[in-house]
Order: structure tokens, then C-alpha cells, then sequence
């Protein structure tokens, strides 16, 4: 288990008996499908007037649909969730740094020592949507939620902390480096303005009230005038070259804005660095899994195969991991005796 600020060693007991940890880390692990036989081989509340993400279609409404294994997919799912093989249909393209193959992407949460959750997802789905639904299974699986999941940069942005801590009911805080999205270029960020309980200030010390909410995202568009802004010393750090003079300038800003300037505070703490220390141990986990509990590569064909596998290749990683810790402490005189027979069976 990990504590608030540092890493302390689990004790030799079962998998099944846990208790609430402080800390946990997260990973995602590619698992590659072989598809070209048929026996495949092988981590703020949502605002009430947050438009709804439409939902794929789940089964036919009229004879006249296709029901969703022969339909074409629409824009939105093509190049995500294209079918690419005839003989394993779940297996999508999973690409991971320079490679790309035909597979699943496995999330998997982890203590210092056991392996908490394994989910098999299809291979193109992002490793940041994987945290949340994973603290989920946590929640509903063990009864608590960690209070602390360290996740890669993958994850780092205010949505996903958002996502975090409502699925948690507040419990887990999502440690991660933030993406800095103002590195596009070299215009003003969003984060260089300061926001106001309804106004927002510009870098130049310009006010503006007038916002709007967003369409396609969660969050409000503040408006700068072009009268606003003539003159201003700054007009060319706070303007797109290819903007007209006498047009205005929105910024964007997230509803999910206090979580994210929390995160960057956290992450400069000593307590931040204590939790990225800690979260080297899931490479450990994964290597295990991987190399010595058949982890790497799909032996089964459909999700929910693969996450059968999955969990069994989870299970037999911490039998073996508690199995050291056990011999580990009886190295050390800490064996424990058997109990005696007449205290479990006592004389009538």
C-alpha cells in the first residue's frame, strides 16, 4: 500500500483482503490479436445545461435499420471503431508510439504490490478514457474508491480529473501531468487570463462580462471587442496574425477551470513528486503480467474473452506476488503457526 507521502510495503496476506489505500496507479497495456487466423494469438459536476453525448444505436427500431453488426459506421465512429477483421470483430487498430497492430488495450489499477483491476477495451480507445470507468469497477467492486490515482500524461486534462472525481462521489483525486494546450502556438492561452467570479480579466488588464456558453464543448466563450483592444501593446500576442482588425477575440473557459489551477498547484508540491515516485511500480505489475502470466497476447477471440484471460493472468500475477511477500516475512521469523485443532474444533 502507499500512504499520503510515501511508499510502505503491504503485508503478506491474502488478495482478497484489502483495505482502503491512499494511493494507486494506473496504466494501459496493449494486447495484440493475431486476426489473421481464426484462433487468435495472442486510470466538479457536470453543468445542468451540458448538452447530452449522443449514444451509439443499441439494436434496430424498424425493419428498415440495420441492426449494429451490419450497419456503416457514421462519421464520428470511422477510423475508431472500423472493423478490420473478419474473425475478431472487437479488435480495432491500437496505436502505441511508432506501432501499430490489430488488438485490445488493457487498463490496469494497481497498489504497490497486487494488481486491483484489469479491463480489456478495444484497441483504439484512448487511454485517458479508461480512468474513470476503471475507479468505477474500483467503487463498485470493493466498496471505496483510492484516494489518489496516478495516471501518465494521457489523462492530464481538467475533463478527465472531473470525470475522476464524480465517478468516485469525490473520493479520488487524478494525479497527472497536465497537457499545456498553449504550446500550439504563440498567442495567449486561456490560462493566462483571470478569471473573475463573472468577469474575465485579459493579460492587458481588459475586463469583459459578455460570455456566452459553448456549443460543442463544456465551458463558456468570453468576447474581447476590437474596440477593446486597439491599442493595446499586446494585440499581437492576443491575436491570430490572420485576424481581421475589427474582429473580436473569444477565449475559452472550461468549466472544469478551479479543478485544473488545483491540479497545477498540487503538482508543484513535494507530495505530488512522492505520488509520481510511487507510480513506477506499475511498470513493474505490467512487465509481470506481460512476460510471465500470458498478458501480451490475445489467445481468445471478442472482448469479453480477452477480458476473461485478462483477469485470470491479474489472478495468478498476485497469488505469486503474495506468495513472495509470504516467504519474505517467514525469512525474516515472522512464520506464523498453524492454528491448533482443538481451538477450531473445542470439545463439546
Amino acid at each position: 500500500m502507499a500512504q499520503q507521502s510515501a511508499v510502505t510495503p503491504e503485508t503478506a496476506t491474502a488478495p482478497a483482503t484489502v483495505t482502503a489505500d491512499a494511493t494507486v496507479a494506473a496504466a494501459d497495456i496493449t494486447v495484440a490479436a493475431d486476426i489473421t487466423t481464426p484462433a487468435a494469438a495472442l486510470d466538479a459536476p457536470t453543468p445542468a445545461d451540458r448538452a447530452p453525448t449522443p449514444g451509439l444505436p443499441t439494436s434496430a427500431t424498424s425493419p428498415a435499420t440495420l441492426p449494429p453488426s451490419l450497419r456503416r459506421c457514421t462519421d464520428a465512429e470511422r477510423g475508431s471503431y472500423r472493423i478490420v477483421s473478419a474473425t475478431d470483430t472487437d479488435a480495432t487498430v491500437r496505436k502505441h508510439g511508432e506501432s501499430i497492430i490489430i488488438g485490445y488495450n488493457a487498463d490496469v489499477l494497481a497498489t504497490a504490490n497486487f494488481v486491483r483491476g484489469i479491463q480489456a477495451n478495444t484497441g483504439a480507445t484512448p487511454d485517458g478514457a479508461t480512468v474513470a470507468p476503471g475507479i468505477a469497477r474500483h467503487l463498485e467492486q470493493f466498496g471505496f474508491a483510492p484516494q489518489r490515482l496516478v495516471y501518465d500524461r494521457a489523462a492530464g486534462t481538467p475533463k478527465h480529473i472531473a470525470d475522476v472525481r464524480r465517478t468516485s462521489d469525490g473520493q479520488t483525486q487524478l494525479v497527472a501531468r497536465q497537457i499545456n494546450y498553449g504550446q500550439r502556438h504563440t498567442r495567449f492561452a486561456p490560462t493566462d487570463f483571470t478569471l473573475g467570479s463573472d468577469a474575465l480579466t485579459c493579460p492587458n488588464g481588459v475586463t469583459t462580462t459578455r460570455a456566452y456558453r459553448a456549443g460543442g464543448a463544456d465551458g463558456f466563450d468570453y468576447r474581447f471587442l476590437a474596440s477593446e483592444c486597439q491599442g493595446c501593446p499586446l494585440w499581437e500576442q492576443s491575436r491570430d496574425p490572420k485576424s481581421r482588425p475589427d474582429s473580436h477575440r473569444t477565449v475559452f473557459i472550461s468549466d472544469y477551470t478551479l479543478l485544473y489551477n488545483a491540479e497545477i498547484d498540487y503538482l508543484a508540491t513535494p507530495a505530488a513528486q512522492a505520488d509520481f515516485a510511487f507510480r513506477a511500480n506499475i511498470e513493474r505489475h505490467i512487465a509481470g503480467l506481460t512476460q510471465h502470466n500470458g498478458a501480451r497476447y490475445a489467445k481468445v477471440i471478442g472482448l469479453p474473452k480477452v477480458n476473461f484471460q485478462l483477469t485470470r493472468a491479474a489472478t495468478a500475477y498476485n497469488l505469486k506476488r503474495w506468495h513472495v511477500l509470504t516467504l519474505q516475512k517467514e525469512r525474516q521469523g515472522c512464520k506464523e503457526k498453524p492454528p491448533c485443532p482443538t481451538s477450531l474444533y473445542p470439545p463439546p
